[in-house]
């Protein structure tokens, strides 16, 4: 500490009449981000400037990304997001760890992993937990947690559609769940029947030819 700093902090501290103190030249901002990281601390909250400096979740990013990434095929997904974590990692540590390389080897510790995992979650628009560099200890390992993380949307929703079919009863079936499956099927668009093609119309049967009209058409 600086000891003009140091010995007025000394001199506060005498003058408090208590039996015990500690004089530290803390950053409690600092400290406070990477203590509060995976659990809330009611004594810090009480300092001015501590606490877990929030990630911001930014949805636009998170969809913006995902619209980078849906033409690439699965191998090219991987790599773009491997380089996104590379180039966060670099810009915590001032050098890039590699692909392969584990965090801890590169230089990561307890802070600067909360701030990777900072710079992700703006990067990203996903909300990442405290310890997912050191879950995922590599680039790679990182960019392929993230590639499902924002695959998760749409395996959520399957995942909860296949819950509802095997719930489902048709026995039990009453106008309440059939109106609300039928809503649930409206905003889907159903494609117009086709006609069948000219080189199929010697296998087309009589009643195959009366249904398509009927779908057409409507029955007469």
């Amino acid at each position: 500490m600086d000891p003009g700093a140091a010995l007025t902090a000394l001199s506060a501290a005498l003058r408090t009449g208590r039996p015990t103190a500690v004089v530290t030249a803390m950053d409690w901002a600092r400290f406070g981000s990477l203590f509060t990281a995976s659990r809330p601390s009611p004594l810090l909250a009480g300092l001015s400037g501590t606490g877990a400096e929030e990630s911001t979740v930014d949805d636009s990013a998170s969809q913006a990304l995902r619209e980078r990434l849906r033409p690439l095929d699965p191998a090219g997904r991987r790599t773009a997001l491997t380089e996104l974590v590379r180039a966060e990692a670099a810009a915590v540590l001032g050098t890039d760890p590699g692909p392969a390389k584990p965090f801890r080897e590169a230089g990561f510790d307890s802070l600067t992993a909360v701030e990777l995992r900072r710079r992700l979650t703006t990067a990203t628009g996903v909300a990442l937990p405290a310890t997912v560099v050191f879950d995922h200890p590599t680039a790679r390992a990182l960019a392929e947690r993230l590639e499902e993380l924002l695959a998760a949307p749409a395996g959520d929703l399957l995942a909860a559609l296949d819950s509802v079919l095997d719930a489902l009863d048709p026995a039990a079936l009453d106008d309440r769940i059939t109106a609300k499956l039928r809503r649930l099927l409206e905003p889907v668009p159903v494609p117009a029947p086709q006609p069948p093609a000219a080189d199929d119309l010697d296998a087309v049967t009589a009643d195959g030819l009366f249904d398509f009209l009927d779908r057409e058409l409507g029955p007469s």
